[in-house]
């Protein structure tokens, strides 16, 4: 008589069947694959199942998550460029738009070119200094450059730009003037100090100095100023026209003094900008070797006169002529700007305020009847 196991389950015994025949099938196709399968065939099943297993492991990976919209995982971690770049209308990170902007003194001797960093500015101004060479005022805000100079000392008229966008200031010493109104107004001075800028041994003094916006941010950390905080009033900003809408060419020139300041504009269609060129050469950035570039040029006019220290007082307050050069084209207009402490402000000839394309701007500050060609 058959002894029975009263543990045992007869649906136990029926399952154990099933394992061992499954066993046995597989213990059959694995003796299949080994024994009847040629070498040569064994190879071409491996690689297939290599290959189709990394594409299946790729697929998934590149696979958009069901987030309803069909986003990919790439595509969720782009940054989210959502707010207006208070100096150029460019849209960026909410936390770029929210920096206070710096500003540079950057020399235009023909000994400091190329220059670095300007290429980087999201807003420069260009004006004679004694001895008729342009200097230029260049501010940083939403843009970061890793090198900037030849730095340079400051002059008086400069500051009331400065005061305009409660920039930081970074500049190598002043005129008496200019280092006295800067203790007097308690702006916010980043003078060379050791630790934030450097020397070049590639030029020799004083046109090596250098900086940048990550040694300057820490400049202005150690000396507790708030980093965060736009206290000026925006220009409008607008989209570019379409390529049909934009002149093939449009150049022009700028006098400002001898043919080693002449400024000359080119320009480009298909980018809606303009490249600099400075006595005859494209201005290029000395770091990356790439042209100068520039969105909206405004031209100001103003009363420059010589001191009799040899340096020169601008005219920054008040109005006077205007030309703006924005998408290929030419339109007349005015100036205005009634404190230190004010925004200037562009206009075209029936009042309304100047529209620049989103981008980087650069306000050529001239002499009453310099002649600008076009």
């Amino acid at each position: 008589m058959e002894e029975i196991n009263a543990n045992s389950n007869p649906k136990d015994d029926k399952f154990q069947t099933e394992e061992v025949g499954e066993k046995s099938k597989k213990s059959k196709f694995a003796q299949f694959f080994l024994k009847e399968l040629s070498p040569r065939t064994k190879k071409i099943l491996a690689v297939f199942l290599i290959i189709f297993g990394g594409l299946f492991a790729f697929g998934i990976y590149i696979l958009p998550f069901d987030t309803g919209n069909n986003t990919t995982l790439k595509e969720k971690e782009k940054p989210k460029l959502d707010t207006a770049c208070p100096l150029t209308g460019v849209y960026v990170q909410k936390p770029d738009a929210q920096r206070r902007p710096f500003g540079v003194m950057i020399e235009n001797h023909y000994a400091a070119r190329p220059q670095s960093g300007l290429d980087k500015a999201d807003l420069v101004y260009e004006v004679v200094t004694e001895g008729e060479i342009t200097r230029f005022l260049a501010f940083y805000q939403c843009q970061k450059a890793d090198e900037i100079g030849p730095v340079r000392s400051s002059r008086i008229y400069y500051l009331d730009w400065v005061a305009e966008l409660s920039a930081f200031y970074a500049h190598a010493g002043g005129s008496p003037d200019a280092l006295a109104q800067i203790s007097r107004d308690g702006a916010l001075d980043l003078q060379h100090a050791t630790g934030y800028f450097w020397r070049s041994s590639s030029r020799p003094a004083p046109h090596n100095l250098y900086t940048s916006i990550n040694k300057l941010e820490q400049y202005a950390s150690s000396k507790k100023y708030d980093l965060n905080q736009v206290d000026f009033t925006s220009w409008d900003f607008k989209d570019d026209p379409t390529k049909a809408k934009r002149p093939a060419e449009f150049n022009f020139k700028i006098h400002f003094s001898s043919a080693s300041y002449l400024v000359e504009y080119i320009y480009n269609q298909a980018t809606n900008d303009w490249t600099r060129k400075i006595a005859g050469q494209i201005q290029k950035d000395a770091k990356n070797g790439e042209s100068i570039n520039v969105k909206n040029i405004a031209v100001e006019f103003t009363q420059i006169t010589k001191r009799s220290d040899g340096r020169v007082n601008v005219g920054t307050i008040g109005s006077g002529r205007a030309l703006f050069f924005i998408d290929g084209k030419v339109t007349e207009g005015t100036w205005k700007k009634d404190s230190a402490g004010e925004r200037v402000i562009f206009l075209d000839s029936k009042g309304n305020k100047i529209k620049f394309s989103r981008g980087s701007t650069w306000v050529e500050v001239v002499q009453d009847g310099t002649k600008v060609e076009y």
